[in-house]
This record gives C-alpha cells, sequence and structure tokens, in this order.
C-alpha cells in the first residue's frame, strides 16, 4: 500500500485507496462500479485502469494524479479505458437527464393527479393504479426514445434504459401518492423537496457523486435518483455489472411506498377530498369503471 500512503501525503483526504491481490480483481471491482481507477504500478510502464462512464471529472483527476507522478519518476503512464463514454456524450450526462428528466415527470404527474382527485377516497383503487400503470409505462418509452433514438446518449439499450426509467417513475409516483394520500396537498411538496431538490443534488449530476459534500455523498447510496443513475450507467457502459444494488434500493423504496398505501387503505384512511371538478370526474369514472357489463 506505498501508493496509498504516498497519496495521503500529496493530496490528504482526496482517494480512498484499496488493495487488490491482482489484476483482474481489480477490473471485476471497475466494472462493477465500486472503485473509479485503479493503479498498477510497474518498473517500466505503470498502467492506470479507468472509467469513462464514471465521469469525466473524476477520469481527469486520476490522470492528473497518476500521470502526474510517472512522469516525476520518469515513467510514461498507460491508460485503459475499461467503460468508455461514446464520442457523442464525452462528459456522460446523458443518464443523468434521464433520471431528472423521469423525476420531474412523475412528480408532476403524481401532482396531476391529485388535483383531478385521483388520491380521494371516490376513486377506485383500481383506476389509481391502472393511471399509474399507465404512465409508468409511457415515462420508461419516452426516457428510453428521447436518449436512444434522439439523443443517442444511452445507444444500443434501450429496453435496459425504458426499464430502468419505469422503475424509478414507479417509485416516485408510488412515494409522492403515498405522502399525498396521509397529508393531501403538502405531499406533493414534501415529495418535491425530498426526491427533487434533494435526491437529485445527492446524485452529483455532470461532476459525479465523488465531488459532492460529504452529507450528501454518504446517503446517496440509498436515495433513489444516484440508485437509478448507477443502474443506467452499469447497464449501458459497464456490461450490467453494479445494477443489483440500486435496483434493490429502487424496489425497497418501491416496497415501503405501496406498505404505506396498504396501511392507508387497511385502516380505512382515505385522502382528502380534491378541488370540486377533480372530484367529480374521479367519482364518475370511478363509476363507470366498476359498473357492471350490460347483459
Amino acid at each position: 500500500m506505498q501508493v496509498g500512503r504516498e497519496l495521503a501525503q500529496a493530496l490528504p483526504g482526496a482517494f480512498d485507496v484499496h488493495g487488490y491481490p491482482n489484476l483482474a480483481a481489480a477490473r471485476d471491482a471497475l466494472r462493477a462500479q465500486r472503485i473509479d481507477g485503479a493503479f498498477v504500478p510497474g518498473r517500466g510502464s505503470p498502467r492506470l485502469l479507468l472509467a469513462g462512464a464514471s465521469g469525466a471529472n473524476a477520469t481527469n483527476v486520476l490522470r492528473a494524479a497518476f500521470g502526474g507522478a510517472a512522469s516525476a519518476q520518469g515513467q510514461r503512464l498507460q491508460i485503459d479505458d475499461a467503460a468508455p463514454l461514446p464520442s457523442h456524450d464525452s462528459r456522460g450526462i446523458a443518464a443523468f437527464f434521464v433520471v431528472a428528466g423521469t423525476t420531474l415527470g412523475a412528480t408532476i404527474f403524481s401532482a396531476i393527479l391529485f388535483l383531478l382527485g385521483g388520491h380521494a377516497g371516490g376513486a377506485s383503487l383500481r383506476l389509481r393504479l391502472t393511471l399509474m400503470a399507465l404512465f409508468v409505462a409511457l415515462a420508461g418509452t419516452v426516457g428510453a426514445i428521447a436518449t436512444n433514438l434522439v439523443a443517442d446518449g444511452l445507444a444500443a439499450s434501450f429496453f435496459a434504459v425504458a426499464g430502468i426509467a419505469a422503475l424509478l417513475a414507479a417509485v416516485i409516483a408510488l412515494v409522492t401518492t403515498a405522502l399525498v394520500r396521509w397529508v393531501g396537498a403538502p405531499g406533493v411538496g414534501i415529495a418535491m423537496v425530498l426526491l427533487t431538490l434533494f435526491s437529485l443534488p445527492a446524485t452529483g449530476g455532470a461532476v459525479g457523486p465523488e465531488f459532492v459534500p460529504d452529507f450528501y455523498r454518504s446517503i446517496a447510496p440509498v436515495l433513489p435518483s444516484h440508485a437509478a443513475l448507477q443502474a443506467l450507467k452499469g447497464a449501458v457502459y459497464y456490461g450490467g455489472g453494479g445494477t443489483t444494488t440500486p435496483i434493490l434500493v429502487l424496489l425497497a423504496w418501491m416496497a415501503a411506498a405501496l406498505t404505506i398505501h396498504g396501511a392507508a387503505r387497511a385502516i380505512g384512511h382515505h385522502g382528502p377530498w380534491p378541488p370540486p371538478i377533480g372530484r367529480h370526474v374521479f367519482e364518475r369514472a370511478s363509476a363507470e369503471a366498476e359498473e357492471p357489463a350490460a347483459a
């Protein structure tokens, strides 16, 4: 761990160094998104394994630190990018745009659903779930089309992008509607603070999670926006590496939201009534949905 000690002396607190027994183990850790880079010392030509998909800022820091150290010793650093970014998305922000757009869209959908009466006791559970399912499917499809076919930022991963975007949309919609079910209109504001103004910045956006304040960096792994971003990167750039834990995080959020919905239903707690227009719209829609077919 001589390299780690030298880095700690030269740049205190800048790197979190781990040791691996061989190159294969380090490469596996890189592809699983557990590390951003791996330095392989050598007498003639040391190597630096990195992942461009981790973000331009992270890779630039690694190149500068280890490249400068190699030059100071008269060596030439060999760089191997195990997860390169496409040339048309050299900053790697396409995945973040998917997460941000899906989060905002799902929050707005949930607010509209409340204003139209979709959370009221007069709206059947079947109708509410049907509307959310339709929105989730639409959000996943639109997100994948926008990035894969229009911007081409997450090329060749249409179904993976659509699935992860749909899962994130379901989490945002279920969490928001669960809050609204209990506290009414303020639940929309709480969801926006939690999921838009709090969860999104924790991802680091275009700069990367390594460069956000310590508090955000410590809680980011359990937040839905960060989980969705890591899952997208893993599915598109890392060959599926590092996607299991983020998807489990999203599923945990979904399960928690469904539990809150189930608790409200179990004790007979109905959401606050919406404005009159929305109330009448969903009362009529619910009645039509539950009306038996004529013989």
